[in-house]
């Protein structure tokens, strides 16, 4: 039975914090501006640059 109870925390523990980094990295990233230089996987630019400039001869 003790070796149940410790198995469920430990799924629930990592479940939680798996969650959390998901999450939590989105809500960060969206409050705050945390790296210029390396924006978040969930990040969209407004435009794309590469598309927009033009081509230079």
């Amino acid at each position: 039975m003790n070796l149940l109870l410790r198995i469920g925390r430990t799924m629930i523990r990592r479940a939680s914090t798996k969650f959390m980094d998901k999450v939590g990295s989105k809500v960060v990233s969206r409050m705050t501006d945390t790296s210029s230089d390396a924006p978040n996987a969930s990040y969209e630019p407004k435009r794309n640059h590469k598309e927009t400039t033009p081509p230079q001869s």
